[in-house]
């Protein structure tokens, strides 16, 4: 069956929203995705909303529609799934509506990934004030496919399990397999329906995109006052998701999910009137029996709380102070059976060229069929940039998978950081390396939570192996792998002559740095620096090309010089600045485009003095500062050269780049020497000393002058291409594993 010939039943219950049933109507009407039918199931509505219904039944032949007596949105649901024909169910609200592309997306993932079913995300808004919460039906988490349970946990784990049905598209024959239906009679059906399915399915995906929108109203189901029903309900819901999880094998069972659904009784019996209370409660203590007598699904809170309110009150602020909550480690498993597990630590994504490479190697490895993982320790969401990290590859943020410390820990650890500071800083201030002791001291104290989380995950996976980028990353994973036997490979990009001098530098790389069980270096120089207990177990591997870019230009160049990069110090741009106003007076005709963006504060500063500088220089007609573009490869494929003024570096990715694609360069001689490494001057480049403008004038002032030099360092830059491939580079990185 092709993706387009898949057809699509959308069951939508209705009941007395005349005001909104056009708009939801409409809505689907407006699919780019024509292979559908529609299921309206009047559940005995008293206002206009049938008449609605069946005009547009006569002007669409794929609406149909049924009545029933008012029974709620159960049966009506449960009535549309009876009748659907179609090889997909996808449940919407009658007071909701849904994006023009949303089944088309839903479907592609679907049959994209054989999905039992596919669950996207919705933008909730308040129908009086107009107001929206783009947070309360979205996905902080982009979750792999896999097996329901484990999507489930997870999600659980992230306190991001919505439970609503609406907005998710399901496979027909699976629930024909599983039978499965709604409880009827009672609000929160939900609860258990998604539990049915999450459990259940062997594939779920997520589309992570906002597609559904959902309106909240007053005196709908989910708005109007909590009554006796409620807790009615909620209680059915607690014994019939207990009942259902007795049943299937331990592993598949989401105990963070009985635990909400226990908290949902136990809230809403709190709600009830003085009469309902007594009129249920021995429904409220059978409930609080059956809770203690399966150990409150392990968590104290709730056992506390059954017990006695007083006592529950006086355990959470004894949690507070003295108990760091422990993480479920199983959710970072894999569920694929993989003898081959490789987690990337590394402390940012934000464009960088180490970043880069650390995701081309993931996306490779993926390939390869190594059960992959990429783990950020520093990076909040919203810095994250994943254009070069492919989908498939799982993403985690410590920032949002580490528990909260206990009051108690953070005190000691503030003492902790606060001695660590008062021994430091005297051996920086005399610029003497400090002792191993102080420096771990000083590890610790700042990164305790770090280095207890990814211990965790590595106890969790004995087989995983850590590949830790950069500072402080590789600390972190030393000394979370003290006494595992998980293998650490260890590869700093940047000049390792600078990180000597640092807190955690010489004295703490000498006793620290022999644990790991394989170095990756850039260069031969960068390898010479490290303690011969290091440099030993060390491999130099050149990064690899990024994969997909454009064939190399051969034809006549424009007057363009560029360089691009993250906007920081080290790539020293107001000393390409001056080269080029040198340049300038000679060949009036040139630009200069300083391609990249300022990633934070310093970048920022950075910003501010270039374009201060390019204003007092009279430069601002021909000195251009332009955002950094995915497509940055093509716009300068034509360029006169590609400059690279910085101060130190390991390899530019972006010199590799800009050779790959026949452009010609000049390059600073930055320390440990990765430009040498690649670029043989006036062959196929201009190597020139750092801090010099006058030298980068001239380098760029001979490919100007001498179309020969340019053509020549062109077609010779070229070769690149075929000697840095990806499969190649990954090869050599996976022989460590």
């Amino acid at each position: 069956m092709k993706e387009t010939d898949a057809l699509v039943s959308v069951v939508i219950p209705v009941y007395n929203v005349e005001k909104y049933l056009r708009e939801c109507l409409d809505s689907v009407l407006a699919q780019t995705y024509q292979s559908y039918e529609v299921i309206l199931v009047d559940d005995g509505s008293t206002d206009s909303s049938h008449e609605i219904c069946r005009e547009y039944c006569a002007r669409d032949s794929r609406f149909c529609l049924y009545r029933q007596e008012n029974s709620g949105a159960s049966r009506a649901r449960n009535n549309g799934m009876s009748r659907a024909q179609g090889d997909y169910i996808f449940f919407l609200d009658s007071d909701d509506s849904i994006d023009s592309r949303a089944l088309e997306k839903l479907v592609a993932a679907a049959a994209g990934e054989k999905s039992d079913f596919v669950f996207s995300e919705a933008e909730a808004f308040d129908d009086t004030t107009g107001k929206t919460y783009n947070d309360r039906y979205s996905y902080h988490k982009d979750y792999y496919t896999g097996h329901g349970y484990l999507v489930m946990r997870e999600m659980a784990a992230h306190k991001e399990f919505h439970l609503a049905i609406w907005g998710i598209l399901i496979s027909k024959p699976f629930l024909d397999a599983h039978k499965l239906s709604f409880e009827e009679g009672i609000v929160y059906e939900d609860m258990i329906f998604s539990c049915q399915l999450y459990t259940l399915a062997d594939r779920a995906t997520h589309l992570h995109e906002v597609i559904y929108h959902r309106r909240y109203r007053e005196n709908s189901v989910m708005t109007s006052k909590k009554s006796a029903r409620n807790f009615v309900s909620a209680h059915t819901v607690y014994k019939k998701v207990t009942e259902f999880y007795d049943g299937v094998p331990s592993e598949r069972r989401c105990d963070s999910h009985i635990i909400r659904c226990a908290y949902s009784a136990l809230n809403d019996y709190r709600a009830l009137s003085g009469n309902d209370k007594k009129k249920y409660k021995a429904e409220y203590r059978e409930l609080k029996k059956d809770i203690i007598s399966r150990g409150a699904f392990g968590d104290p809170a709730l056992r506390s709380r059954c017990i006695g309110y007083p006592f529950w009150v006086l355990r959470k602020a004894a949690q507070k102070l003295f108990r760091t909550q422990k993480p479920d480690y199983s959710v970072y498993i894999s569920p694929q059976q993989n003898d081959r597990r490789v987690m990337m630590l590394i402390p940012h994504m934000v464009g960088g060229g180490a970043e880069r490479v650390a995701a081309q190697l993931m996306n490779q490895m993926y390939r390869s069929g190594i059960d992959v993982k990429l783990v950020l320790s520093a990076d909040r969401r919203s810095e994250v940039v994943r254009s070069d990290l492919d989908t498939h590859v799982p993403l985690w943020l410590l920032r949002e998978e580490m528990p909260k410390e206990s009051l108690f820990r953070k005190s000691c650890l503030a003492i902790a950081k606060a001695f660590s500071n008062i021994i430091c800083k005297p051996f920086e201030l005399l610029k003497l390396p400090v002792p191993a002791a102080a420096a771990k001291c000083s590890q610790v104290s700042n990164y305790s939570a770090e280095i207890r989380f990814i211990r965790g995950m590595m106890k969790a996976e004995p087989d995983l192996t850590v590949i830790a980028f950069l500072q402080p990353t590789i600390p972190i994973a030393l000394l979370a792998a003290r006494g595992l036997p998980n293998r650490v490979i260890i590869s700093e990009r940047a000049d390792p002559n600078r990180l000597m001098k640092k807190r955690y530098g010489k004295k703490f790389i000498e006793k620290y740095y022999p644990r790991a069980d394989a170095a990756v270096f850039q260069t031969e120089d960068a390898r010479s620096v490290y303690p011969k207990s290091v440099a030993d177990k060390g491999t130099v591997i050149p990064n690899p090309l990024k994969p997909g870019l454009p064939e190399p230009y051969r034809g006549e160049r424009n007057r363009n010089i560029t360089t691009f990069c993250r906007i920081s110090k080290q790539k020293n741009l107001p000393l390409l600045v001056e080269a080029f106003s040198m340049l300038h007076r000679d060949f009036p005709e040139y630009r200069l485009r300083i391609i990249g963006d300022a990633v934070n504060r310093e970048g920022e500063e950075v910003t501010a003095v270039l374009k201060k500088r390019i204003s007092e220089l009279d430069l601002s007609g021909c000195v251009s500062m332009e955002p950094f573009s995915a497509d940055v490869h093509r716009m300068i494929l034509k360029d006169a050269m590609y400059v690279n003024s910085s101060d130190f570096e390991g390899i530019s990715n972006a010199m590799l780049e800009a050779m790959a694609v026949g452009m010609p360069v000049v390059c600073t001689d930055c320390p440990i020497g990765g430009a040498k490494a690649t670029v043989e001057d006036g062959v196929n480049g201009l190597l020139v000393p750092i801090d010099d403008a006058k030298a980068l004038y001239i380098a760029m002032k001979r490919i100007a002058e001498d179309d020969g030099l340019s053509s020549r360092l062109s077609q010779n830059a070229a070769r690149l291409s075929k000697e840095l491939d990806i499969k190649d580079i990954s090869k050599r990185w996976e022989a460590l594993i």
